[in-house]
């Protein structure tokens, strides 16, 4: 009997999603905190008042701001918490020191990164740059590490939660509704 090549597609996917092929996965993956903070901690108010803008009192959305060495390198940290839980890391760090920084992650989670890749960058001057860029799978998400962030002086690093990600998406669907009927009307002559 032949079993349509369809049906070994859908079995060959199933077992690629199983819990034995994830828990696999699992093992490999990495625990990510920053000064023992975690993806996913509430808002303590005692690290509110050190490190985030009184501004920020009583909103869902809080961004908080650390300034750490870690192996003799400055990083400046953002927090980004939603109901008090934090879903996103954002690191900003000197990018000369990229790879001291890669160095130091290699260490704190005894394993080299899982992906490391190189893109060019051309600027408006002409010149053309590489951009390095590695990462970890943590249990938290993907923590990517690239040698350029927003310009050629400072790198950046980041980590942002599945429910950050989810946090994006209900944001964007939270569009204010005359701004999309007038860009619709536009569009169409309604």
């Amino acid at each position: 009997m032949l079993i349509p090549k369809k049906i070994i597609s859908i079995g060959a996917v199933l077992f690629l999603f199983s819990p034995f092929s994830m828990a696999s996965d699992a093992a490999e993956q990495i625990k990510f905190d920053i000064n023992g903070i975690e993806l996913g901690d509430k808002l303590s108010e005692v690290f509110f008042n050190k490190y985030c803008p009184s501004k920020y009192k009583g909103k869902s959305e809080i961004e908080c701001k650390q300034k750490i060495s870690l192996d003799g390198i400055n990083l400046s940290i953002i927090y980004f918490y939603y109901d008090a839980k934090l879903l996103a890391i954002s690191i900003d760090y000197p990018s000369f020191q990229y790879g001291d920084l890669i160095k130091t992650y290699t260490r704190k989670f005894n394993k080299s990164p899982h992906n490391n890749k190189q893109e060019a960058i051309l600027i408006s001057t002409g010149e053309e740059y590489t951009n390095k860029q590695s990462s970890w799978k943590t249990m938290s998400g993907e923590f990517v590490i690239e040698k350029y962030g927003n310009n050629f002086k400072r790198g950046i690093a980041y980590l942002s939660s599945f429910d950050y990600e989810e946090y994006k998406i209900k944001k964007n669907e939270a569009i204010n509704p005359e701004f999309l009927d007038k860009l619709f009307g536009d569009i169409f002559n309604i």
